[in-house]
């Protein structure tokens, strides 16, 4: 987990890491300098997880830090502000063992603020959504640091074009919570525009 002054929810994103609990699973949270509570609530956490200060500011630099940082060869992601369902990592990992991919994705639901569904689940190839082998990182490279919205984007983009085995599976494992302090929210336009600078480099990538 990549955090900055998440204390508003980081309890509730906490609690359902342990919901989905795993042998041997290390729960790694890398702290931007947070003002709030966030280091006294993952501190006091029945995971005890190991906490890093970043040693770059931003969502990106943080990812590649986590990369840097995890110690198993299966790695999974959450953002401060969201809930693993119940079950989650058990569907991940069942199709981790049976060999189906690198990429093991499921489905994600956007949700408000009191996890309320505004949809209904659909596929995504979120880092989020997903349980990731450690390897493919060197293959796929670092996320990009000059743009400051959706490098997960880009980054499930270069995976695509590196040949990466990505692997759908039928199963509930992120419910993504939409409110008025989403990154996506409060720099909507900066958002757009590095969205189209995405799409126009995956399809320089591709040659379309």
């Amino acid at each position: 987990m990549c955090v900055e002054n998440g204390a508003r929810y980081l309890q509730e994103a906490l609690d359902s890491i342990a919901l989905n609990a795993m042998p041997d699973m290390e729960v790694l949270i890398l702290d931007g300098d947070s003002t709030d509570d966030t280091v006294a609530i993952a501190r006091r956490h029945a995971l005890a997880p190991r906490i890093l200060r970043q040693r770059a500011k931003g969502h990106p630099q943080a990812l590649n830090q986590s990369l840097t940082e995890a110690r198993g060869t299966w790695v999974a992601h959450i953002d401060c502000d969201d809930v693993w369902p119940a079950g989650r990592m058990r569907a991940l990992w069942a199709a981790a063992e049976a060999g189906a991919g690198e990429w093991i994705f499921g489905q994600a639901v956007n949700c408000d603020a009191v996890l309320r569904p505004l949809g209904v689940p659909q596929p995504a190839r979120l880092i989020t959504a997903s349980l990731l082998h450690h390897s493919i990182a060197d293959r796929i490279g670092p996320f990009r640091t000059d743009i400051t919205h959706g490098s997960n984007i880009d980054w499930a983009a270069r995976a695509s074009h590196a040949g990466i085995r990505f692997a759908p599976i039928d199963a509930l494992v992120l419910q993504r919570r939409i409110h008025d302090s989403n990154l996506g929210v409060t720099g909507r336009p900066k958002a757009m525009r590095d969205l189209f600078q995405i799409l126009r480099d995956h399809k320089a990538r591709s040659g379309s």
